[in-house]
């Protein structure tokens, strides 16, 4: 319990020591957020905004990896992130996805999985799709990642895809 409050109230110590394997990060993340949940629940104490503040620290790269490594993650690690995820605004959630898109597009059916799965509340994740679409809008246009993102976002959407409602959020 100590060492848990004393981590959450130096969160870029808690980001330096998150960060130090980007590769596992999701592993890492979803661990934290489970001694945190945990630690709400026996001590009554709300820890989840701290834990929050730490998850928006965090680097695009390393949150694009947490995003997109939650598809793999099971039982408690699953559901400690999913509980952690819910608890963000739509707009930081937005903020907090958005590197999933925009460091990894052509990684966009992985995320938008992981994103149903661990937001499963279609008017969350829709919204801050939306804002994530709106988003594209400050993006640099002469750099070639940009030009990449773009395209892959602006292909049509078949009416086959699995993900047609969270595509169609970029036209809303």
């Amino acid at each position: 319990g100590d060492q848990l409050e004393e981590l959450l109230a130096h969160p870029d110590i808690a980001v330096a020591i998150l960060e130090e394997d980007v590769r596992g990060i999701a592993e890492a993340v979803s661990c934290l957020a489970l001694l945190v949940r945990q630690e709400e629940e026996r001590s009554g104490a709300d820890l989840a905004p701290r834990f929050l503040g730490i998850l928006s620290r965090l680097s695009p790269d390393a949150r694009s990896r947490v995003v997109l490594g939650f598809a793999p993650l099971v039982g408690e690690f699953r559901q400690a992130l999913s509980w952690a995820i819910e608890r963000f605004s739509d707009d930081q959630l937005a903020r907090f996805a958005f590197p999933s898109v925009r460091e990894r597009p052509e990684e966009l059916d992985a995320a938008l999985y992981a994103l149903s799965v661990l937001i499963r509340h279609d008017g969350t994740r829709l919204s801050a799709l939306r804002r994530m679409a709106l988003s594209l809008h400050d993006l640099p246009t002469d750099e070639p990642a940009t030009l990449r993102t773009l395209e892959l976002l602006a292909q049509p959407v078949a009416p086959f895809d699995s993900f047609r409602r969270e595509r169609d959020t970029r036209g809303d």
